[in-house]
C-alpha cells in the first residue's frame, strides 16, 4: 500500500484551523484529507486547494513532458529470478502509461 501524506505546509495550515480537515457525517476528522468545502476558498497560504493541485499537476506535466505518452514497463521477479507475469504477493506485470 502506498501512503503519500499531505505536504507539511498543508498539515501546518490544518493544525491552525482543524475545520480544514475532512469530516465525515459522524463528526470524525481525518487530517489526511482537506474538506471538500474548502475547494475554492483561499485557505492554503492564500490559495485554494484547487489552485494548489492545478499547480502541482502543471509542474508534474512540465517535469515529465519527455516521458508523456511513453509506456514504462515494470517487471517483478520472484526469489528464484523468474519473471512473474501474474500471481500472488503483488508479483504482477505492470505497465504505466504516462
Amino acid at each position: 500500500m502506498c501512503r503519500i501524506p499531505l505536504p507539511l505546509w498543508v498539515l501546518d495550515e490544518i493544525q491552525k484551523d482543524v475545520e480544514l480537515a475532512y469530516c465525515d457525517r459522524f463528526g470524525r476528522r481525518n487530517i489526511e484529507y482537506i474538506s471538500l468545502g474548502c475547494d475554492i476558498l483561499p485557505v492554503l497560504c492564500g490559495r485554494s486547494p484547487i489552485q494548489v493541485y492545478a499547480d502541482f499537476m502543471r509542474d508534474f506535466r512540465d517535469t515529465f513532458r519527455a516521458l508523456l505518452g511513453v509506456i514504462i514497463t515494470v517487471r517483478f521477479y520472484d526469489d528464484f529470478g523468474l519473471l512473474q507475469s501474474k500471481g500472488s504477493n503483488s508479483k504482477y506485470y505492470y505497465q504505466i502509461l504516462l
